[in-house]
């Protein structure tokens, strides 16, 4: 695993939500950390954007950075989803990477 992902999950590992849920800082670490680590290693997400209490992070892929989907980040929570992909909390960023 890259040094620097790694380094980048275990502080996302340690996020500590208030009570204004979770901050545009947050959500971009969470974002890029769950795009590269289960999503893609070409590509990356796009500017969170609130929505309610949640953030939606449109996704761009491939070389050319086609747009597919958003992730999307619970503000309570912190849980990242993506479509065809499994829902992480913070706290499973300090997990080994699983390939």
């Amino acid at each position: 695993i890259d040094p620097y992902l790694q380094k980048q999950r275990q502080k996302a590992a340690r996020i500590a939500i208030g009570k204004e849920g979770v901050t545009r800082q947050q959500a971009e670490l969470l974002a890029d950390v769950y795009f590269f680590s289960e999503v893609s290693g070409c590509g990356g997400p796009d500017a969170p954007i609130k929505r309610g209490r949640d953030w939606i992070v449109p996704v761009r892929v491939g070389y050319a950075g086609a747009l597919d989907g958003a992730l999307r980040i619970n503000g309570s929570t912190g849980a990242v989803s993506y479509a065809r992909h499994r829902t992480l909390l913070p706290k499973d960023f300090a997990k080994p990477l699983r390939y």
